[in-house]
C-alpha cells in the first residue's frame, strides 16, 4: 500500500507533495516498499516479483508518466454554471 500511496501521490498531485513535503522522501519510500514486495515475493517462489522489482527501480518514471497523463488527459475545468448561482 505504501509503494501505490506513494506513486500516486508523485504521479497524480506531484505540485502538492512538492509544497508539503519532500517529493525525494515520497520516491525513496516508495522505492523502498516495491523492494521489499518484490525481495518478498521472490523468496516465497512467486512468479509476481519482476513487476515490483521494475517499479522499484523505475519508481520516477512511472510516477513521470502518471504527471504526464494528468496534465494532458485531466486538465482542469470550468465549473458547471449552477455554481455560479446565488440563492436569496
Amino acid at each position: 500500500h505504501i509503494g501505490d500511496y506513494t506513486l500516486f501521490m508523485t504521479g497524480l498531485f506531484r505540485e502538492r507533495v512538492d509544497r508539503l513535503a519532500s517529493r525525494s522522501y515520497y520516491v525513496a519510500q516508495g522505492r523502498r516498499a516495491y523492494h521489499f514486495v518484490s525481495e518478498h515475493a521472490r523468496a516465497s517462489g512467486r512468479a509476481d516479483a519482476p513487476p515490483y522489482r521494475r517499479l522499484a527501480e523505475e519508481f520516477e518514471r512511472y510516477a513521470g508518466a502518471l504527471d504526464y497523463t494528468r496534465r494532458v488527459h485531466f486538465f482542469d475545468t470550468p465549473s458547471p454554471p449552477c455554481f455560479s448561482l446565488g440563492f436569496e
